[in-house]
């Protein structure tokens, strides 16, 4: 291999990292670390590979050392991102940002409050005992406990079987009114 099939490799590589260096420049700051990271990498590749080419004009056989590392190694980390910080807040009940749309796309930066146990039920037909409320049979601490296992023991699945556990679906009994067709067969109770 000639010396310039050699300088042409150094150009390339001089080239992928000249790109690399623009490219993070232009990200956004949430970014700025990783893309560091992966440019010194790419330093270090370089400087690598001038010390192999250095080596190889003494024996040109070891041209194969030389390493170009590809760009589908590069991957996001979610962790970072404010949708999923957000997402991961929002599940646990404490308090986060929500969404809202900006022209130049969605923001986070409306305040949502934290979930918050709120007061129990005072309602007439759960002290009767003649309907399906149950109000008046769960007590301050119980209440307390079943909220502070909920949304903060659970995940969000746990969390969606949990309510569904609780939820009887019953046919619907009575139809009223024959102009509208309703399709709905079922009720939540």
């Amino acid at each position: 291999m000639s010396d310039e099939q050699i300088l042409e490799i150094v150009d390339e590589n001089l080239q992928i990292l000249e790109e690399e260096i623009s490219n993070a420049a232009e990200k956004s700051n949430a970014f700025e670390v990783r893309k560091e990271d992966e440019i010194e990498s790419h330093l270090n590749t370089v400087e690598n590979n001038m010390e192999i080419i250095a080596k190889t004009t003494e024996n040109p056989n070891r041209i194969t050392e030389i390493t170009v590392r590809s760009r589908s190694n590069v991957k996001n980390s979610l962790r970072d991102w404010d949708q999923k910080i957000n997402q991961r807040k929002r599940e646990k009940g404490v308090q986060y940002k929500g969404k809202k749309k900006q022209p130049e796309g969605w923001t986070y930066d409306r305040p949502r409050p934290s979930r918050f146990l709120a007061d129990p039920c005072h309602c007439k037909r759960g002290k009767k005992g003649e309907t399906k409320f149950k109000c008046s049979t769960i007590g301050e601490e119980r209440r307390r406990k079943i909220f502070n296992t909920f949304w903060n023991k659970m995940s969000w699945p746990e969390k969606k079987m949990f309510v569904k556990g609780f939820v009887k679906i019953d046919k619907v009994k009575r139809r009223r009114g024959t102009n509208d067709i309703s399709r709905r067969n079922y009720s939540n109770i």
